[in-house]
Parts: C-alpha cells; sequence; structure tokens
C-alpha cells in the first residue's frame, strides 16, 4: 500500500489530470447525448453490423482535444511534480540524474501515446461481451475511450512536469 501513496505523492499531477478529464467526458458525453436527442449532432455510438457498436469518431476526437487540454494542468501542480520528480531522480542516480528524468520522460511520452492510440480503437470484445450480458453495451462503449482518454491526461501531464523537471538541473 505504500507504494501506492509513493506514487500519488511523487505523480500529483497525473491524479489532477485525470480527474479534470474524467469530469471532461461525463460533460462532453452528456453534451453530445443532448444535441444528438435534438438532432443536431451526430450519432453517439454507431452501430458498425447487427451486434457490433462503436463510439462516434467525433465523440473521441472530442475526448482526445480534451484530454489535451486536462493535462494542462494547473502550474502549480506541474511545479510541485517537477520538484518531486527532481528530487526522486537525485536519489535514483547521484551522479546523473538527468538521464534519469530524460528516460522517465521518454517512457511517459510512449505511455501517453499508447493511450491515445488505443481512445481510437474500438473496445476489446471481453469489454463489449460482458457489458453485452449486463445489458449495457453503451456502457463499454464510451467506458473504454474514457478509461483510456483518462490514462492519456495523466501521462501526459506527469511527461509535462518531467520535462520541467530537467530543464531545471
Amino acid at each position: 500500500m505504500k507504494h501506492w501513496r509513493t506514487m500519488l505523492w511523487l505523480f500529483h499531477v497525473g491524479s489532477v489530470a485525470a480527474g479534470r478529464q474524467l469530469l471532461a467526458v461525463i460533460i462532453l458525453t452528456l453534451i453530445f447525448a443532448l444535441l444528438n436527442q435534438r438532432g443536431l449532432a451526430g450519432l453517439l455510438v454507431i452501430n458498425t453490423s447487427s451486434s457490433y457498436i462503436v463510439a462516434s469518431p467525433v465523440l473521441l476526437t472530442s475526448y482526445l482535444l480534451a484530454a489535451v487540454n486536462s493535462a494542462m494542468a494547473r502550474k502549480d501542480a506541474i511545479d510541485l511534480s517537477a520538484a518531486r520528480i527532481r528530487s526522486a531522480s537525485r536519489r535514483v542516480s547521484e551522479m546523473a540524474p538527468h538521464q534519469a528524468i530524460e528516460k522517465l520522460s521518454v517512457y511517459l511520452w510512449m505511455a501517453a501515446t499508447s493511450q491515445a492510440v488505443l481512445t481510437l480503437v474500438p473496445a476489446p470484445t471481453f469489454i463489449m461481451v460482458a457489458t453485452g450480458y449486463l445489458g449495457c453495451s453503451a456502457a463499454g462503449v464510451i467506458g473504454w475511450p474514457t478509461l483510456t482518454s483518462c490514462g492519456m491526461a495523466y501521462f501526459v501531464a506527469i511527461a509535462l512536469a518531467a520535462r520541467q523537471a530537467g530543464c531545471r538541473r
């Protein structure tokens, strides 16, 4: 349990960004659904066949744009996480702490990119089957990009803090 607290302490800005993204996704989905009921927007989910539905590309793109916006967290949260990353990198590698920060930054950008790609692909089959058995397939269709876009916001925010930590050696 101690490791979770350490990670939350170190990557505070990611938690802030993921929370902001979750709120943004809820608001976007509600707005999109209301516009859809009025006939002012495209479909929230699209039937690709008789048994398979996917989220609208417009909705997915709006989730990605919101994730980028959510990752641009408050400056004080980024500064706090950057200071914590600098401190942790000095403890990990006393001789070359900037190399540890650079590696962390590369890994974080790779994770953020993978989350962006996963946001755009349809939900995995096992999620669709599980939510289908529960009678709420749309929850799987919307839940998957919600989860992955929150992950994207999390990793982008931490990557920005790591970049800032690396700039201030």
